[in-house]
């Protein structure tokens, strides 16, 4: 199952706004290295902006950011919640699910994903992970581990 990112309002202004200007600047100087620096430009945006999906495979959910991907298995999750961040992460929205690894830190041990439609996304994985914990170690208290 292929989900999209969700894509904040924001997202979609700064990333039309900078082909724009970068169109602009393009036909302004119409040089050749302004051209393909340009065109290069466009192309890594919109790779990121339309190459945000989140797929359930049969063993591991693939993140994909642009030309980034991440495998993450399910017996790795040790939990899920819904969380609103700001934070770097393979999402395109502000309203996230953070995916808490065995073995790992707040930092490096989460992955930050936005799905579209979340709630049922989060139920979908929480389905296929077993290994998820009732009340893990520094969890917030908006932790969802439920298997609805």
């Amino acid at each position: 199952m292929r989900v999209h990112s969700e894509v904040d309002i924001g997202v979609h202004i700064v990333v039309w706004g900078v082909i724009f200007i970068t169109l602009l600047g393009m036909f302004a100087d119409r040089g050749l290295a302004a051209i393909g620096f340009g065109a290069a430009l466009i192309a890594l945006i919109l790779w990121f902006y339309l190459g945000t999906y989140y797929e359930l495979r049969e063993r591991y959910l693939l993140c994909r950011f642009g030309p980034f991907s991440e495998k993450i298995h399910y017996d790795d999750i040790r939990a899920v919640r819904l969380q609103r961040s700001l934070l770097a992460s393979m999402a395109l929205s502000v309203n996230r699910i953070a995916i808490l690894r065995h073995g790992g830190g707040f930092i490096f041990g989460s992955v930050l994903i936005s799905p579209k439609d979340r709630e049922s996304f989060m139920k979908a994985l929480m389905r296929r992970c077993d290994r998820l914990e009732a009340s893990p170690k520094n969890a917030t208290p908006d932790l969802v581990t439920d298997r609805e």
